[in-house]
């Protein structure tokens, strides 16, 4: 392999571009070593020139053009890093000023409000996802919210007792038999005796909801669940397909 001196360090190395630069007669008579360190020295003894020539050079159209360039590149080679950090980025943003910006929190809840509006599903999928994340805090906010409602509306609670009282003399077939009527009174009476056993409040609930504005379930012993307070406040009036075939099943028992 053909070697060359660098007329710098007068050290022979192979003659590549892998320890000299390109140049129009070849390769450069420094080596790489000597002109990277050369470079270095003025940089550091011109830092105004430098800053000077650098500005001037990113702010024209090659050096605009070349910015973009690496960007993209860099962007191709790292495009998960780079969302990621992207990510992290903007959620801690928003957490501080979320926390310390009161102008900024109260935009932030009212476009969240008004798309949540606009948006039914998104919301009902949130929402969801929320819950099975935060089974406990999602217990707590409905008895919050229970209890809120209790307070501030009282009227609105009683009328709703009355209502679901009528629709569940309405779900129940006339055509229930004694001993099924038995079995429902039963049912009630377990979820008695569980609430003073444990200690913990326990309700009877309709597996299919007997009061919802999609489906409508029966007043009868197979649709009938005992739940803990907490499991039925968090359950709500919720309805899931599911639900339909665990009724049919406890029918067919």
């Amino acid at each position: 392999m053909e070697h060359k001196t660098c007329t710098k360090c007068g050290e022979a190395k192979p003659a590549t571009t892998d320890f000299f630069y390109k140049s129009k007669g070849g390769i450069t008579n420094p080596c790489k070593d000597c002109v990277r360190s050369r470079a270095t020295n003025w940089n550091k003894t011109n830092k105004e020139r430098r800053q000077e020539i650098t500005h001037k050079y990113d702010t024209s159209e090659k050096g605009r053009e070349t910015s973009r360039r690496k960007a993209k590149a860099f962007y191709y080679r790292h495009h998960e890093e780079v969302l990621e950090k992207a990510r992290i980025s903007n959620s801690e943003r928003h957490n501080r000023l979320y926390s310390t910006d009161e102008e900024y929190r109260r935009k932030h809840i009212e476009r969240t409000v008004q798309y949540a509006k606009d948006n039914p599903e998104w919301r009902k999928e949130r929402t969801t996802a929320w819950r099975k994340k935060h089974p406990e805090r999602a217990k707590e906010v409905a008895r919050r919210s229970q209890r809120k409602q209790k307070l501030l509306h009282p009227e609105r609670v009683k009328a709703a007792k009355i209502v679901y009282r009528h629709s569940a003399r309405a779900a129940t077939p006339k055509w229930l038999t004694k001993e099924q009527r038995a079995q429902m009174r039963a049912i009630k009476r377990e979820a008695q005796h569980l609430t003073k056993e444990t200690g913990v409040k326990h309700h009877v609930d309709h597996i299919i909801p007997i009061v919802h504005p999609e489906i409508c379930g029966l007043h009868v012993p197979w649709n009938l669940q005992i739940l803990t307070a907490d499991e039925n406040l968090s359950k709500n009036n919720r309805f899931e397909p599911g639900d339909a075939f665990v009724s049919a099943a406890r029918l067919s028992e």
